[in-house]
């Protein structure tokens, strides 16, 4: 322990140098109760820093979100209210979806599917995201009004928000109402014998 606390008195003057001359101060000649209270130490410091780490990142994720919603204009308000007040758009997406399943129902065809994405999205009739003003789209003149300007801050603060929670949670979500594993039901956890 004098080697322990002679090595701390030489460090620069720091809160790591203040740590260990308190835990070698309060564990006296016992080598391994100063082990205890400099873990202690180093796990109580290690959960407050992964707290902090955590609010940031879920900040961080929360302007990602944001940006990449307004940098494609993806505003849920409109989109909802496009597929519920439209039924042509709805069943032209939904034609559309099953078209694309039933030729491409293995994952061998992913590379085709993705590559004719494009094609798929030229047949769709303008779909309410991007920054276009083509006529028939629910928000073609929202900065014209107060409610229209509410409307398209909240729809794109709805989706950013959404995009922050990550694919993990909409995964987690969506596995709550239906089957999304192709391989069938998730097996039981082994029991601890």
């Amino acid at each position: 322990m004098a080697d322990i606390l002679q090595a701390a008195q030489k460090l620069p003057d720091s809160n790591i140098r203040d740590i260990l001359l308190s835990a070698a101060t309060n564990a006296g000649n016992d080598v391994q109760k100063f082990r205890e209270q400099i873990s202690v130490w180093f796990d109580n410091s290690m959960d407050r820093l992964s707290g902090v780490y955590k609010r940031y990142m879920q900040w961080l994720s929360l302007l990602v979100g944001l940006l990449l919603a307004i940098e494609i204009n993806a505003d849920t308000i409109v989109v909802v209210e496009s597929l519920w007040t439209e039924g042509s758009l709805r069943a032209e997406i939904i034609g559309m979806v099953d078209k694309t399943v039933s030729t491409n129902t293995t994952l061998q065809n992913l590379s085709q599917t993705v590559s004719t994405l494009p094609a798929i999205e030229a047949q769709v009739r303008p779909f309410p995201i991007g920054w276009t003003n083509v006529s028939g789209r629910t928000d073609r003149n929202w900065q014209s009004s107060v409610k229209g300007i509410f409307a398209k801050i909240l729809g794109l603060l709805i989706t950013g928000l959404a995009l922050s929670l990550g694919a993990p949670f909409w995964f987690d979500l969506l596995s709550k109402f239906m089957n999304v594993r192709s391989t069938g039901a998730k097996p039981d956890e082994a029991s601890a014998a």
